[in-house]
């Protein structure tokens, strides 16, 4: 955020599209190390359908 401040506070938009643009990869890359870690959940059973003779 100081980044960002720092290059509007400049006018430099240049840097501060490069900043939101770093901040949204950072973003993306830990969520996919977390997804990495968590463990992923069993799916819930369903209840087997009896088949019907003639069905």
């Amino acid at each position: 955020m100081k980044a960002l401040k720092f290059a509007l506070e400049q006018q430099n938009y240049d840097l501060a599209a490069r900043v939101i643009v770093y901040g949204i990869l950072k973003a993306m890359v830990n969520e996919i190390e977390e997804e990495k870690r968590r463990p992923k959940r069993q799916p819930e059973r369903t209840e087997a359908r009896i088949l019907q003779p003639g069905s």
